[in-house]
């Protein structure tokens, strides 16, 4: 299920994000975004996507005005992921939600039953989609629309050491652009949640094979200067983690057109 506030405050799993932070997200280089994680049973996972159906039409019926895309990892991490202007738009989704509840009666509590038996852990936060820092070619092996297969790279950062976070991003974007790579990076800045600093940086491909075989070329084109500038990023981690998985167009909602 998607309403960040609804499962905060039906379920007690986790705490409303604050409002009023990241003025920098207003800048056209950056795009917010609020974040749900929910690890997932795996016993129960196809309850879960399930459910999440139901939520789907749900919102559908109910004309809801807030996309989501839907991710999972290998290891039962879901991902709902909403684009936003400001924090301020989350006080917006938080009243809508609401509202939504009283008027769900008792087909919102039962679907919020379901989607809370299903899990083992929710949380919710922010980030910032860095359009500055990510590597867009002129003309990517495969577009994102056409990718469902996602590798994200967590990099924990050293709390003395995030201000040299952005410059080896910029030394990433650097490299590719100098070895005219074909395929394309986003970086992520999580802005509010567990485990700050934290950048992410997702790469895609039409399957796993499809990303590992590509991956290999890559990594030959940059020869040494890839264990260089991996080093220089590692060193500025307490934490390094990577995770796999889908995007499941079938869970994901967009409200109808106008």
């Amino acid at each position: 299920m998607r309403s960040r506030a609804l499962i905060v405050v039906g379920l007690c799993l986790g705490s409303v994000l604050s409002l009023g932070i990241l003025s920098t997200a207003q800048a056209p280089e950056y795009q917010l975004y609020a974040i749900t994680e929910m690890i997932v049973q795996p016993a129960k996972s196809a309850d879960f996507e399930a459910v999440m159906k139901e939520w789907t039409a749900f919102y559908v019926k109910n004309n809801y005005p807030w996309p989501y895309a839907v991710y999972r990892t290998e290891d039962f991490r879901y991902y709902l992921l909403t684009p936003m202007k400001d924090m301020a738009e989350f006080d917006a989704m938080v009243k809508a939600d609401m509202e939504l509840a009283k008027k769900g009666g008792p087909e919102f509590e039962a679907m919020m039953k379901r989607t809370g038996g299903s899990m083992a852990f929710y949380n919710g936060g922010a980030l910032v989609l860095r359009n500055d820092l990510s590597y867009v070619p002129e003309k990517p092996r495969v577009k994102m629309e056409d990718a469902p297969f996602i590798c994200w790279d967590y990099y924990y950062i050293l709390p003395e050491r995030q201000n040299e976070a952005e410059q080896i991003a910029k030394e990433w974007q650097a490299l590719y652009k100098s070895k005219n790579l074909p395929d394309a990076f986003q970086v992520w800045m999580l802005v509010m949640g567990p485990d700050l600093p934290l950048i992410v940086a997702s790469r895609w491909g039409k399957s796993e094979a499809d990303f590992n075989a590509e991956d290999e070329k890559n990594l030959k084109k940059m020869g040494e200067a890839y264990p260089a500038l991996a080093k220089k990023t590692m060193a500025l981690c307490r934490k390094y983690e990577r995770r796999t998985g889908y995007r499941l167009d079938s869970l994901s909602y967009a409200p109808a057109a106008k």
